[in-house]
């Protein structure tokens, strides 16, 4: 009966099989090389045997296992390395006459692999065991293990590594750290520590550097940790530096805006007779009370109350906006007139263009149009300009011309 990876590599070509057997065993023995030259592993295999000044407690603990993993990576590689030989071997001496492809797929997803011979006690044996036991695996359960093995002792390796680089200079960089954070947070009023263990963590670096990697993390952590808050701080303030600026500047168009309501309602009652809907722009109480407000709320800034001037600007910014808004709309609609009386002379001269083309051409136009044409003059002439009246004359001038121009129209 075919097992179930037996059955999936039938889908799969021979020659491909094997020569991904053939990558994996050659990346397997590059990767182990690779490993077992760095210095960490070098120091380790040697401080690991002495008795003397070797390492000690967790670090020992650790750098042993990965030793063992180590060895037994390369057992495993060698065991993998003779199964590769053993299946290129029989792909070489398949022909028409004898094919072995059964026999190496039996190889490639059998238990073909004989990991390690576990020897039995006599008083457990019975009469026809044997003294030894084999333990047997498909080569993929061989590399799924190795795969974990090779990953658990390179990050022990990595760490020491790390660990023995690194140590020292990331103490010194701690004490440097923490001097800093405290001068800083003197400045922004927050409380920040030095961590009362690290001259110990410094002693016992060289014995067991991977536990004092650990108490390092921590405390790079905890330092981590004190450089956000005051940095967060230190983004507030800024913001509220920047968030005060915009606010002297929205002030300043607010109280442009208002100049400028106040000068369109000034203009259109010297130019418009009985002018419409005028808005008066915001009293000067209301913006009296925004600077008040506002110094407030820099003298909080100054006085490092930075929350209480986030919430103050949030707040002055949304009364700020409204009244912005209100001012705005004002000048927009003390406007209104205004635009209109340019309109309509605007158009009116439009239309006088319109008619002395006309009269180029020839076409007589009659003296009742030139009266509404002086009599339109004259209103926007003379001032305060009655609005109305020149909206209606206006239209009445332009419906005229417009017959007068159809009735000639070719």
């Amino acid at each position: 009966m075919n097992t179930v990876s037996e059955t999936i590599g039938q889908t799969v070509p021979i020659k491909e099989e094997i020569e991904a057997l053939r990558a994996n065993v050659t990346t397997i023995s590059r990767n182990l090389l690779d490993l077992a030259e760095i210095e960490a592993v070098k120091i380790a295999r040697i401080r690991i045997k002495d008795t003397v000044n070797g390492y000690r407690g967790v670090t020992h603990d650790k750098l042993g296992k990965a030793i063992k993993s180590l060895d037994a990576l390369w057992n495993s590689y060698l065991l993998l390395a003779r199964l590769q030989e053993q299946v290129t071997d029989l792909n070489r001496r398949s022909n028409v006459f004898h094919d072995n492809e059964e026999d190496i797929r039996k190889l490639l997803y059998g238990r073909s692999v004989e990991l390690r011979a576990e020897h039995i006690p006599v008083t457990s044996r019975g009469l026809l065991s044997t003294a030894n036991k084999l333990t047997q695996a498909t080569p993929q359960e061989v590399l799924t293990a190795m795969e974990q093995q090779f990953l658990e002792a390179r990050d022990v390796f990595t760490a020491l590594s790390q660990s023995i680089s690194q140590s020292a200079p990331r103490l010194d960089t701690l004490r440097q750290q923490a001097a800093d954070l405290q001068s800083l947070s003197g400045q922004l009023g927050a409380a920040c520590h030095l961590p009362s263990n690290l001259e110990a963590m410094l002693q016992n670096i060289d014995r067991d550097p991977l536990s004092c990697a650990a108490d390092l993390d921590a405390a790079e952590h905890f330092m981590g940790e004190q450089r956000l808050l005051l940095k967060n701080l230190e983004k507030q303030q800024t913001q509220n530096r920047a968030g005060l600026d915009e606010a002297t500047s929205r002030l300043t168009q607010l109280q442009d805006c208002v100049q400028e309501a106040a000068t369109a309602i000034e203009e259109a009652r010297l130019r418009l007779l009985a002018p419409d809907d005028l808005v008066m722009p915001v009293a000067e109480q209301e913006m009296t009370t925004l600077r008040t407000w506002l110094a407030a709320i820099a003298q909080s800034a100054t006085e490092g109350r930075h929350d209480a001037v986030k919430v103050g600007l949030q707040r002055w910014h949304s009364a700020c906006l409204a009244q912005l808004n209100a001012a705005r709309q004002a000048c927009v609609t003390n406007r209104l007139g205004l635009n209109e009386y340019e309109e309509m002379t605007g158009r009116f001269n439009a239309l006088r263009a319109m008619a002395k083309s006309l009269a180029a051409r020839g076409v007589v136009l009659d003296e009742a149009l030139s009266t509404m044409a002086q009599a339109i003059r004259q209103t926007i002439t003379l001032q305060p300009v009655d609005l109305a009246a020149l909206r209606q004359a206006v239209a009445a001038y332009e419906t005229a011309l417009y017959k007068i121009k159809a009735s000639t129209a070719p």
